[in-house]
């Protein structure tokens, strides 16, 4: 103490300026838990920190920690709901209601990840200090949010043609807000991922997760596919609302699983040691 840790392998002192940033300080609540864990899950999960039998995903998952399998299923969700809407649906929706601006498509598109960039440090800075479990579940109101005024801006953009920059001006603010959302699973969510893995067996976690995002990602695509096969291969704003709302749908989805996630489940060095 006093500023010093014991090396547990040389025996030796470190002091703070030798140690990992996350290392220093209390940084974050281990006892943090997401709006909806709170009331839902366990108080207990027990030694192994494992999932409820309930949550569990397929044989592969028996046994996993409960953040392990709560991510896997978190980017299962995101990952088809964001390739339903995204790219080409959105952008022909906003070349559409623009007025065949490509610039306008190109300033909404380009808010997204601005305001990825922008908030990337601050929203891992609060992941470090307060808890990652609930910068998630923060994450997930501002998808819950985003999700709102990007599907009314799409219903009412394609009803009301005349009022186009209105809708147009609501996308773009709903633009930023799902950058910010991104970001969130992009950091705190996998950081949460890497400290919920127990060492040695990382490889084959992170193999289930890109298996999972893939797929999904493919899944996606093939919605859209259905979609336009089942209301009309036409690319009109009325079309392309369908497509965009279902994605909307899966973003409700993934904002109210980002509720249930715990910093308590993270597996600590003891942990690791005793897999």
């Amino acid at each position: 103490s006093g500023g010093y840790e014991r090396d547990r392998e040389g025996g030796s002192a470190m002091s703070n300026q030798d140690m990992p940033y996350e290392a220093i300080g209390d940084h974050s609540s281990k006892n943090g838990k997401g709006f909806l864990a709170a009331f839902c899950c366990p108080k207990n999960l027990g030694p192994a920190k494992a999932c409820p039998g309930y949550l569990q995903i397929g044989p592969c998952m028996k046994g996993t920690n409960y953040n392990v399998v709560l991510v896997n299923m978190l980017v299962i969700m995101f990952g088809l709901a964001e390739s339903i809407w995204t790219g080409t649906a959105l952008a022909a929706f906003l070349y559409t209601l623009s007025q065949d601006s490509n610039t306008r498509v190109g300033i909404v598109e380009a808010a997204q990840g601005i305001s990825g960039l922008v908030f990337a440090l601050p929203v891992g800075y609060l992941a470090d200090r307060w808890s990652r479990s609930k910068v998630i579940a923060l994450g997930g109101v501002l998808s819950i949010v985003a999700a709102a005024f990007t599907g009314y801006a799409v219903y009412k953009g394609a009803e009301d043609e005349d009022k186009w920059r209105t809708h147009y001006n609501i996308l773009l603010g709903t633009m930023c807000i799902w950058g910010i959302t991104g970001g969130i699973v992009n950091g705190p969510t996998q950081a949460l991922y890497a400290d919920s893995t127990p060492q040695g067996t990382r490889s084959k976690y992170y193999q289930y997760l890109f298996i999972g995002w893939g797929l999904s990602s493919i899944a996606g695509p093939l919605v859209s596919i259905l979609l336009f096969a089942v209301y009309g291969n036409e690319w009109t704003l009325q079309r392309l609302r369908t497509v965009i709302l279902a994605g909307m749908a899966g973003e409700l989805i993934t904002g109210v699983m980002m509720f249930f996630f715990r910093d308590d489940a993270a597996l600590d060095e003891n942990d690791d040691d005793e897999e």
